[in-house]
């Protein structure tokens, strides 16, 4: 179970990702450095250390909560354990309300906000109502995304991956900045480009990243498929669509076909798979 919950979340992108990386393995050998500059729910970072076990690890996310989260969850043992205690009681409306009314005091709390937030509110936007209004009349209560065990497995799952923090350094940097001054290979999977303020508390300046990005030769990115995405890459990079399914409601049943785009150097690799209808990226 992924502890976080996204709309656009990369599991469903994973193969596609590992696809690239098997054509291209230059790009990313076992032990050379990967860096995730926008690490979010740590999708993509978690299959990177199960199928790369000897390489350095890197997290960057400049929101606090999820920046906290990573450093908690690969930190000491005595700040692990205060996170599983937190998550171990089960939400209700009053403790949604209580925790809105007060900011988190240190990592520990920032860490347990944003996998509160993200498992009790509509589609694990942070910034919205409970699931099921604050008056609980629908069937489906604030807790009902809120597995106490399951969420306890996945933490542990998690630590073990990044080997109890010997793996992972958490960065909480601008993401221009981190790109600018990176030479190592980069995962990067900004916010949304259209709804991006209304669904992450941090956003990014686009065209300073593409920017950024247009020098560089090993980073591997991801967007959701829409023409200022294209307009900011066609000019020196591939690009190439892949299939995908999202629902901001989460059913599976009003799941739709979207794009995501996969952008990557053109100077350095051929495009892995065509855009339709013969445009070129």
């Amino acid at each position: 179970m992924p502890i976080f919950r996204y709309p656009g979340g990369k599991t469903k992108l994973l193969p596609a990702i590992q696809g690239y990386l098997d054509k291209y393995p230059w790009m990313l050998r076992d032990g050379d450095p990967f860096h995730d500059v926008f690490v979010g729910g740590g999708s993509v970072l978690l299959h990177i250390a199960r199928h790369y076990p000897r390489s350095p690890l890197h997290a960057n996310d400049l929101d606090p909560w999820i920046h906290a989260f990573w450093k908690v969850v690969s930190g000491t043992e005595a700040e692990f354990d205060a996170l599983v205690t937190k998550l171990s009681v089960t939400p209700t409306v009053d403790l949604f309300k209580e925790l809105r009314a007060k900011e988190p005091g240190d990592n520990v709390e920032r860490a347990y906000y944003a996998v509160f937030f993200n498992r009790t509110t509509f589609s694990g936007i942070l910034r919205s109502g409970p699931i099921g209004g604050y008056d609980q009349k629908s069937k489906w209560g604030v807790s009902c995304r809120y597995n106490v065990a399951a969420i306890t497995n996945e933490l542990l799952y998690m630590r073990q991956q990044l080997d109890l923090g010997r793996r992972l350094t958490v960065h909480k940097q601008d993401a221009v900045q981190y790109a600018t001054n990176n030479r190592e290979f980069m995962y990067l999977d900004p916010p949304y480009i259209g709804q991006g303020k209304a669904l992450y508390r941090e956003t990014v300046d686009h065209h300073a990243l593409a920017d950024a990005l247009r020098p560089l030769g090993r980073w591997l990115l991801s967007y959701d498929d829409c023409e200022d995405a294209r307009k900011l890459y066609r000019q020196f990079a591939h690009l190439a669509q892949v299939p995908t399914k999202y629902s901001i409601r989460g059913k599976k049943h009003s799941w739709t076909g979207n794009n995501e785009l996969m952008i990557t150097p053109r100077d350095i690799v051929e495009p892995w798979e065509p855009l339709p209808s013969g445009e070129k990226g």
